[in-house]
């Protein structure tokens, strides 16, 4: 089953698309791509979960938000969850959106039951040097400029799949998930998002909340690299971490079901909200006296 639809919330026009049918998970996609780029882990989840995939605002079909605070957009996200009716998701970022997913935690941590983080940019240079760079592009706007044109253009898109993004180069598989996403980025939201995105400290966030959290990366990833997300494993219990063979930064399209087999193993651990086919038979029965689960008849 798929779903598509615009909410309007706050002023700002979300677009999701939804795929499948089960425990929800609410997909975040990365900084320059939208929900699209979800599609192939999507499918091969499709039978046993319900993927919500967002685009975030000034990305992809969604409206341009009046700021890119992160207050503002963690706000937008929970919602449209709530707008959904959807109890307790497991919240999934790529690259960029992991930073969102943990925001989300940090924020509304009793509201998800689980996080799944794929290519995270963790603390050091590369993340020193993005920042840098936003911090330049608002000092000089011509430049700010500049770099998001670049960004747009299929140019970009073939340099960064080529050589740094993918393991294994696929035009078509460029041309459907990566460019077509670029195309689509508005100018006004790109830097702001960046910019918002990138203050948040993932290692910090994961040592404060208790909620279960998967790290997923690529065997080649040039983002995410196995010594950083051993530290993060060592913060507390319940943070696990899953290398994807053959895979690079992008690993839910380059390797969905691979992707796919270590969430169901992580969920298969993770408490998820009751379904009522999933009831016991005595809450069931309750439930049907008009009382809600945990309640006796007297």
């Amino acid at each position: 089953m798929q779903t598509a639809a615009d909410y309007e919330i706050d002023g700002t026009r979300l677009h999701m698309q939804i795929l499948g049918a089960g425990r929800p998970l609410l997909l975040i996609h990365g900084w320059t791509n939208n929900g699209e780029i979800w599609r192939p882990l999507a499918t091969e989840l499709a039978g046993r979960y319900q993927a919500i995939m967002v685009d975030l605002p000034g990305f992809g079909q969604s409206g341009l938000a009046p700021d890119y605070e992160l207050a503002r957009i963690s706000g937008l996200l929970l919602e449209l969850v709530r707008r959904l009716g959807v109890d307790r998701p497991v919240v999934a970022g790529l690259s960029m959106g992991c930073f969102l997913a943990a925001d989300l935690l940090q924020r509304y941590p009793e509201q998800f039951s689980g996080a799944i983080l794929v290519g995270p940019i963790l603390a050091g240079n590369k993340k020193r040097w993005i920042r840098r760079g936003l911090r330049w592009s608002r000092r000089f706007p011509p430049l700010g400029r500049l770099f998001t044109r670049g960004v747009r253009s299929p140019w970009s898109g073939y340099i960064m799949e080529r050589f740094i993004n993918s393991r294994h180069y696929d035009p078509s598989m460029t041309a459907s998930f990566r460019n077509l996403g670029r195309r689509q980025i508005r100018p006004e939201a790109y830097l702001p998002m960046g910019r918002s995105a990138f203050q948040v400290e993932i290692e910090a966030v994961l040592a404060a909340t208790q909620t279960p959290v998967l790290l997923v990366y690529g065997e080649y990833d040039k983002h995410a690299r196995p010594e950083q997300l051993a530290t993060l494993c060592r913060l507390r219990p319940g943070i696990a971490a899953c290398c994807i063979p053959g895979a690079a930064h992008n690993s839910p399209y380059e390797a969905p079901a691979a992707c796919a087999a270590v969430i169901d193993q992580f969920l298969a651990s993770v408490p998820g909200p009751l379904r009522n086919d999933e009831m016991a038979a005595d809450d069931a029965i309750q439930l049907a006296a008009g009382l809600q689960p945990g309640q006796r008849l007297v």
